[in-house]
């Protein structure tokens, strides 16, 4: 019983010896994928604020990876550049939900004025929003829509990469009217970026665990 105990014990050493070094060995590409993507967050962020006159610290750039393979595939946060105060983006989404998961469903950029989505369904109340489609609904239920309060106008753009393949999503959020021409042409142009940049390397989830203290 003590020797299986030992070589159980070791066993489990040695594949946290390997995930260890494995994610030393990314750590580069971590950081080089960061340092990318920060970027281009960034530039997408001041030039939505000069095309729209929008105040910059009210502006949030977002991007997601999809994780899981069918049923189970949701799109997750990979990171949100934010200057100032605003409504807290999910970590997670499902693919046809919301504007980030139907621009990812129906690979296109979309834009809406969340304001008026989620005042409307308030105005409704919770019969009325489940009588609804699930176009209509944007795929949520009554819980998920009434923790949108706070944001305003929002537009997404799918992420494919120079093969074709559908990597994500690229979103921005807010206060003014995201869904004219200049915005879309920012955002398909920072869809562009990611897509070049690619994927988050493998071991990024665990950075941005560290990150937050996870």
């Amino acid at each position: 019983m003590h020797i299986v105990s030992v070589a159980v014990l070791s066993v489990g050493t040695g594949r946290e010896l390997i995930g260890s070094i494995v994610r030393v060995a990314q750590l580069g590409q971590v950081r080089k994928f960061d340092q990318d993507m920060r970027a281009a967050l960034s530039a997408t962020l001041s030039r939505i604020s000069a095309v729209t006159n929008a105040d910059w610290r009210s502006i949030g750039i977002s991007t997601y990876h999809p994780r899981g393979i069918l049923i189970f595939r949701k799109l997750r946060l990979v990171d949100q550049l934010r200057l100032g105060t605003g409504p807290v983006v999910p970590a997670m989404c499902r693919p046809g939900a919301g504007i980030v998961g139907r621009a990812y469903e129906e690979q296109d950029f979309r834009s809406t004025n969340w304001e008026l989505v989620y005042k409307d369904a308030m105005s409704g109340g919770l019969r009325e929003w489940n009588e609804r489609s699930r176009y209509d609904s944007y795929q949520l239920t009554w819980g998920q829509v009434s923790c949108t309060d706070g944001f305003s106008w929002i537009a997404a753009c799918p992420v494919f990469s120079e093969g074709g393949k559908l990597l994500g999503v690229v979103s921005a959020d807010a206060s003014t009217d995201l869904s004219i021409t200049e915005v879309r042409i920012i955002l398909r142009n920072l869809a562009g970026t990611m897509g070049r940049i690619g994927p988050p390397p493998a071991s990024w989830w665990s950075f941005v665990a560290h990150k937050a203290g996870v």
